[in-house]
């Protein structure tokens, strides 16, 4: 077990944030992946994960927010 803490914020680069268009985009696709991220401002995702974590269960959240990233990018769904 990975101890994760209650809070992990992590800063997104600018510039690819202005790909995305908002950090809302990613959130929401997050979301539909299964995976609830929280945004902070313009730049900032919040992980909020368990106290007790395991590695598969990072593994899988760090899986859900590349693919999240994405479809972020990739534009609206149709």
């Amino acid at each position: 077990m990975v101890p994760a803490g209650t809070f992990l914020p992590h800063e997104a680069d600018a510039v690819l944030l202005e790909e995305v268009q908002a950090l809302d985009a990613l959130v929401t696709r997050a979301y539909h992946n299964g995976l609830i991220l929280l945004s902070c401002g313009q730049s900032t995702v919040r992980f909020m994960p368990p106290l007790m974590i395991s590695e598969a269960d990072v593994d899988e959240a760090v899986a859900l927010v590349e693919l999240s990233l994405k479809e972020a990018l990739a534009g609206p769904r149709r």
